[in-house]
This record gives structure tokens, sequence and C-alpha cells, in this order.
């Protein structure tokens, strides 16, 4: 059970790009930690800074009060919960699972209920920022579920991000960052789109870039992925293309569940599809300037070297 008199212990599977900071700034805050990741290097790198390492999510949520899972795929996060190795086979009652992973609201009631059954809380909370601001722990999170199990888990919350807001029921969290991200990765096609048509007709890339981000067409994303990496040829993955895919997927699937037509994000999808389809799967999803870069025979990038 949680202890008001101290931090609850946390823990937390899944330390890729978004989870070993988010991880990490939970250690900071002073929150007893263990962790669990299937790439053993990337669990030592916690070990290192004071984290217990568990063998297995069964094994992590025997020792934890608040267990969070950062992951890549919803199959994944089916299987880490409710798999023969996962967190509910090892759940003590009243502890509280925070689904931090991008998956189908549907699947979040499912794993709610198999939570529940064990005698614990499931919330499903959607994070927004990237890496940078999971770095910093100023991530937007978007939470659904209890109520009462999101208030106990709210401290935990706090030390990875600084805009917190409670959605409603399960499955609401998610919902948010569905289509927070669907606007997002639209808004990474059609800023690439345009850069390929201003450089097509004779425009300097940096110039056309500098101009834009000064008008209307800037944006968080134009930032971070046109100036902050396209230019400079960064492919380095903040976030990779085939979660990206995956992202666009999960709102073109809720679209077609609810009866939304999603025209432009049904076209996003493709282009994000046309990537997948060249190999670039672990980039960075802003590497689907290279699909207008071939059919042109330009390249969006730098001068400045």
């Amino acid at each position: 059970m949680l202890e008001k008199a101290s931090k609850p212990s946390v823990g937390f599977i899944g330390l890729g790009n978004m989870g070993l900071p988010m991880a990490r700034n939970l250690l900071k805050k002073g929150f007893p930690l263990t962790v669990y990741d299937i790439s053993s290097d990337r669990s030592a790198v916690l070990a290192r800074e004071g984290a217990r390492v568990a063998q297995s999510p069964t094994d992590l949520a025997g020792r934890c009060d608040i267990i969070c899972c950062s992951l890549p795929e919803p199959k994944v996060s089916r299987e880490v919960i409710a798999g023969e190795s996962g967190i509910a086979a090892g759940l003590r009652p009243g502890s509280i699972v925070v689904e931090l992973s991008t998956v189908p609201p549907s699947l979040i009631r499912e794993m709610c209920q198999v939570v529940e059954r064990r005698g614990g809380w499931l919330l499903d909370a959607g994070v927004a920022g990237g890496v940078p601001n999971a770095e910093k722990g100023t991530l937007t999170i978007m939470v659904g579920g209890d109520r009462l199990a999101y208030e106990r888990a709210s401290a935990a919350l706090q030390a990875i991000g600084s805009n917190i807001f409670y959605m409603g029921p399960s499955g609401h969290g998610m919902i948010a960052k569905i289509v927070n991200n669907a606007i997002a990765h639209v808004n990474v096609v059609a800023a690439v789109e345009g850069m390929a048509l201003g450089v097509k007709a004779g425009l300097s890339p940096d110039l056309l870039a500098e101009v834009l981000s000064k008008g209307s067409a800037n944006s968080y994303q134009f930032e971070n992925r046109v100036k902050g990496r396209l230019l400079k040829r960064n492919f380095k993955p903040g976030m990779k293309l085939h979660l990206a895919y995956k992202d666009s997927r999960l709102a073109c699937e809720l679209g077609n569940e609810l009866g939304v037509p999603l025209f432009v994000t049904g076209v996003a999808h493709s282009v994000y599809q046309e990537g997948m389809s060249a190999g670039w799967a672990d980039e960075d999803y802003v590497t689907i300037a290279k699909i207008w870069e071939k059919l042109l025979g330009i390249s969006i990038e730098s001068g400045d070297k």
C-alpha cells in the first residue's frame, strides 16, 4: 500500500528514448526506483545511478507501489501487463499501474479489468513533448482512469511532467494523446511538403526555414524537426518513424471505430507508410522528407557547414 509518510516505491518498465529520462527524473526526485528493460545495458545505466533492477515485470510489480510502463507497441504492452511474466502476476493489492505508452483506448479498458481483478488500478497517461521535455521533466501528461488513483499517483507524475491533466474515465487520457499525435504528425508532413515546394522553386532552405519560423507556419514541430533536424541532416531518432506510423494508425483506427472521417490524417498516414516501405523505420520520422527529395531531385539541407 502507498505510504503517506514517505515517497511510494516506483517501478519503471521500458527504458527507451522516452522511458530512460522519465525514469531518471523519478530517481532524481527521490523516489525509490526499480527498473526493468529487455536490454540489460539500459537497466545498468540507471543501476549505476541508484536504481534497483528487477528480473521481470512480475518481479518488479511485487516490489512497487506504482508501476510505470513506456513501451513501443500495443502487443508489447498487453504482454508486459497481462502476460505469463507480466505485471498482473506479481501485482500487490492497492498498487497503481501507469501506462505511459501510446496504445488504443480499447486496450486500456481491457488491461484496466486485468489490473482491477488483482486489486489494483490502471491509469492511462499519454505523454507529449518528446525527448527534450522528457529529459527536463516538463512533459505534458494526459491521464484517464480512477480519480483517487490519479491523486495518489500525482506526485510521481509531477516528477516527469509539468503540465498534468486529468481527462476523465479510463481511456480518455489515451484518446487525448492520440489526437495530439495525429495533429503533430500531420504538421510534420505539411511542413516537409511546404519546404520541398519552396526548395524546388529555387529558394534557399535556410532562408525559407527562417522566414517560415517567423510567421504563421511556425510550430514546435517546425522548430524541432525541420530546423532542428532536417536542415542539419540529423535523422538520429527522437521519435522513430515506426512509432509515428503506429500512432497515426491508431488515430485512423479510432476514427473508423467512431465513424469520424480523418481526411488529412489518413493522407499523412500514407506518407509514413511510404517511409516505412523505404526502410527508414528506425530513423527520426522527419526522414519522410527523403520521399520528396528523391522524387524532385532536391536536398532540404542547410548551406551552413
